[in-house]
């Protein structure tokens, strides 16, 4: 199996290595392409105004413009050198060149002989020449050739051939010599693009076709894998299988040689177990005063300083138990026996002093069964409570920290008993609101 899983790795690797390199010459050949396309789409956006600019002239010409052109039976010459620019643009016939003389805005211009009567008026008299003219800007634009935009070129070069002088003549020559002129200027920037367009379509197909082989490479090579893991996951089962039953050897051996160490260790330990046996046996039988003492001191020592609270520990609790002959130990360290060093150490990262006094009064306020009345000049048990009860706190929308003086006592009260949320009465003085005495009695 461990051959089987070699042979396929080295199949793999070997076909993923070949597909890496037909991968990195697609994704290198597809950014050439993106750059190209790029380039040649921002020479495209270079010739889309004057496109623009024609489609709004077009659309300036009016029918009823055009119908003023086909009733003016004499029309000036500018209309009719401009309606030579579209008969030029739609490759229409044109009359011999002949030698002319025109007036334009005033001024007499040598320039050869118009066409507007043999054919510029039988073209503005059809139905069809406004659609033809906006279906033009749409479709035919791109069949404009060179020697279209030569032939153009001297009409262009023209002084007076402008959109103004037209207009004074006409508004719909107007618009139309402002279309003629604009295509002609989208000729000129689209030939420059329009050979880039098609070598990148040519490019593309290659790389769609590249991408294809690719893609077929891709899904060979994932079979290999699919094999190859198929393989490496029957070598891990086996593997598995090997490692736990070493396991259980290595786990068995390790409990026989426990088994001796603890045999052999408990030779000397039955004295020990003796004497922690009696001991244990003491101490159940101390277990109740030692108790009864403990609950006196969360009982009545909280409102006392350290010496007080220490005092009365061994010279009441003490000695009356010993009084009654209740049997009790002869020191009880009520810290160690009421709470463990975990929860100590809990209460100090919440902010408690780790003196014994706080700790004291923190068993107090812990596990005494009655609400406890903090005297903290100092803030430390505030601080202490707030942190210790933070998530609870953040839960009473603004209602588990009062003081006596609020008149939204009542219904901070009622929320929290309800929700069974915290409740802290801060700056509390020599008097408690009444309200409070069944809450702290328990008798609701």
């Amino acid at each position: 199996l461990l051959v089987k899983v070699k042979s396929a790795a080295a199949k793999a690797d070997k076909d993923a290595e070949v597909v890496g390199v037909q991968k990195e010459a697609c994704l290198e050949k597809a950014r050439v392409i993106g750059v190209e396309k790029d380039a040649a789409n921002a020479e495209l956006d270079k010739a889309m105004p004057f496109l623009h600019e024609a489609n709004d002239a077009a659309n300036s010409i009016t029918p009823k413009d055009i119908q003023e052109l086909k009733t003016n039976r004499n029309p000036s010459d500018i209309i009719r050198l401009v309606i030579d620019g579209v008969l030029l643009l739609f490759q229409r016939s044109l009359v011999p060149v002949k030698f002319k003389v025109h007036t334009i805005k005033k001024l007499e211009v040598d320039f050869i002989m118009d066409s507007f009567n043999e054919f510029g008026g039988p073209l503005m008299g059809s139905m069809t020449f406004l659609p033809d003219l906006f279906h033009f800007s749409k479709v035919e634009k791109d069949n404009i050739n060179d020697e279209t935009c030569e032939l153009l070129e001297p009409y262009i070069n023209l002084e007076n051939f402008t959109p103004d002088v037209a207009k004074a003549a006409s508004g719909a020559s107007a618009g139309l010599c402002k279309w003629v002129k604009a295509m002609r200027m989208y000729c000129q920037a689209a030939k420059i693009v329009k050979p880039k367009l098609d070598y990148l379509k040519v490019q593309e197909a290659k790389l769609e076709k590249a991408m294809s082989e690719l893609a077929a490479a891709e899904a060979e090579l994932a079979k290999v894998m699919a094999a190859k893991k198929e393989l490496e996951d029957q070598l891990a089962k086996v593997m598995s299988d090997k490692q736990e039953l070493q396991d259980k050897a290595d786990a068995t051996k390790a409990k026989m040689d426990q088994a001796n160490r603890l045999i052999n260790g408990l030779a000397g330990e039955r004295d020990r177990w003796t004497e922690d046996s009696k001991n244990f046996a003491i101490k159940r039988q101390k277990l109740c005063g030692d108790v009864a003492i403990a609950a006196g001191f969360v009982t009545y020592c909280g409102p006392f300083n350290s010496e007080f609270r220490d005092s009365i520990y061994r010279e009441s609790f003490l000695q009356d138990a010993q009084k009654r002959e209740v049997p009790a130990s002869d020191f009880v360290d009520l810290v160690a026996f009421l709470v463990d060093s975990a929860t100590i150490g809990e209460w100090s990262l919440e902010g408690l002093p780790s003196d014994d006094l706080s700790i004291q009064n923190a068993i107090m306020v812990t596990r005494s069964s009655r609400y406890p009345l903090m005297i903290d000049p100092q803030g430390q048990a505030n601080a202490w409570v707030k942190t210790r009860e933070r998530e609870r706190i953040s839960n009473g929308l603004n209602n588990c920290i009062t003081t006596l003086a609020t008149n939204r006592l009542k219904d901070q009260l009622e929320f929290c008993l309800g929700e069974g949320l915290p409740f802290l009465i801060e700056n509390v003085e020599n008097e408690m609101d009444p309200l409070l005495d069944p809450v702290l009695d328990k008798a609701i």
